[in-house]
């Protein structure tokens, strides 16, 4: 038995890590998958949309870790389904790789669900800005709310490799372009009053917009909350 053998036995044991199996992988576009896993403790799981979990992809279990957003979980099937971009079109990492060469039948150690970043439901109205790289937790928070609340927003996207299809016209995708996405934010027409901002993506443009909001527009910390998913030159954070 491997060393990576005994540690996933003893931290799957010890409640640390669940083993879960690669049900399906199928892309959802040109560089986003889709992949389905199975457990017995996802029936007893609660989530929460916008949370993820933390995989291990290492040898020894432990020494690599990638996090991955929920995109949905149905406890009554223990089906948990993430999604994620497998590399194409920027630096290729241990996390861009398992997205895309998960196999059905194939086992992994995850822990979760994790994660604070979610929809506000006594908001006035919400606002969700990200990149690619967000689109997963941005979008499953969006299908949360009702038709009948208010939402603003856009996601961005260098060329369609990495777009999924969007819920609805008030969440449109655009092109990334040298102005950079706070000043597409910045041309959004929103109320007067402060809502509540999910930024997921890039960390120094989640940054630009939290600046924004908050120096130029007045609103309060509270309400805005970002997630972010990777900076340039810092690997890890996929």
């Amino acid at each position: 038995m491997s060393a990576a053998d005994v540690l996933g036995r003893v931290a799957v044991g010890s409640g640390l890590l669940t083993a879960a199996q690669v049900v399906d992988n199928v892309l959802v576009s040109d560089a986003m998958h889709e992949v389905t896993l199975t457990a017995p403790e996802f029936g007893r799981w609660t989530t929460t949309p916008g949370q993820n979990v933390r995989l291990a992809l290492g040898r020894l279990s432990f020494d690599v870790l990638r996090t991955y957003s929920i995109w949905t979980h149905t406890p009554e099937r223990s089906e948990l389904v993430l999604r994620g971009l497998d590399g194409t079109g920027r630096p290729d990492g241990p996390g861009g790789t398992w997205m895309a060469s998960a196999e059905p039948g194939s086992t992994v150690l995850l822990t979760g669900p994790r994660g604070v970043f979610r929809v506000d439901p006594a908001a006035p109205w919400h606002l969700f800005a990200g990149d690619e790289s967000g689109a997963v937790p941005l979008l499953a928070m969006r299908a949360a709310l009702s038709p009948a609340d208010v939402v603003h927003g856009m996601l961005e996207a260098a060329g369609r490799a990495g777009r999924i299809p969007a819920l609805g016209a008030d969440l449109p995708w655009i092109d990334r372009d040298d102005r950079g996405l706070a000043d597409a934010v910045r041309d959004l027409q929103l109320p007067d009053e402060p809502g509540v901002a999910y930024l997921a993506g890039e960390q120094q443009a989640c940054l630009a917009i939290r600046r924004y909001l908050r120096e130029e527009r007045g609103w309060p910390r509270r309400s805005v909350r970002v997630s972010a998913h990777w900076t340039p030159g810092k690997r890890g954070m996929e």
